[in-house]
């Protein structure tokens, strides 16, 4: 049978749904998730380790009650110096009987490798897998709901949604991200159809390359 997964590195550009993949899981199976972002101004003035003693105080042993956890570090890429990634691997490392670790990065370097490397030597019974994200027609359909019900009840998300697929068929998948809807959600329908317009002319400019 597959070996169980302990560790995932999850990569790709900025808005292309990773984080909101994550917090779906979170509603969907019974581990209990903790999380950090890496840029968090507490690592500027405290260690990964205190900050990480603080988010989930179980000690070495885990959680007496046998719960499985997971702890989700997101923004990695943006994480201050190597010092913090590896004292990041060293907390995690002899935890990892009972805690799952998903990196969350826009990109990654030499030492997230490395990391990622030697947590897989220590793991005799499971596996570590590095991941690239992509925008997927299925991922905008997740984040926005069926066309039927966003016609009838949205109909300025029903437009950023097309306008993402569009996006995404022509330019690409990094063209596509679903902060647009963040961005966009509390607008009124025509200042969505002016933004929509902005955006198609900046990509492309960016990915056309068009003159502006």
């Amino acid at each position: 049978c597959a070996l169980p997964i302990f560790v995932v590195l999850l990569e790709s550009s900025p808005g292309l749904g990773k984080t909101f993949a994550m917090k779906q899981l979170e509603t969907e199976t019974n581990i209990n998730f903790f999380r950090i972002d890496a840029s968090d101004s507490r690592l500027v003035t405290e260690t990964m380790l205190d900050v990480l003693d603080k988010t989930m105080p179980f000690g070495l042993e885990g959680p007496t009650d046998g719960v499985q956890c997971a702890l989700v570090v997101d923004e990695f890429h943006l994480t201050r110096s190597e010092l913090k990634k590896r004292e990041l691997e060293k907390w995690v490392t002899p935890r990892l009987g009972w805690l799952k670790l998903i990196l969350i990065a826009n990109r990654t370097d030499a030492v997230d490798t490395e990391i990622i490397d030697n947590f897989q030597r220590v793991i005799t019974s499971g596996n570590v897998v590095q991941l690239n994200a992509f925008m997927t027609s299925t991922v905008i359909d997740n984040a926005f709901g069926d066309d039927d019900s966003l016609r009838g009840k949205t109909p300025k998300m029903a437009l950023l949604k097309s306008t993402l697929l569009v996006l995404r068929l022509i330019f690409g998948a990094e063209a596509a991200s679903l902060r647009l809807k963040t961005q966009f959600n509390s607008a009124s329908f025509i200042d969505i159809k002016q933004a929509v317009t902005s955006v198609i002319t900046d990509k492309l400019i960016m990915f056309g390359d068009i003159a502006p």
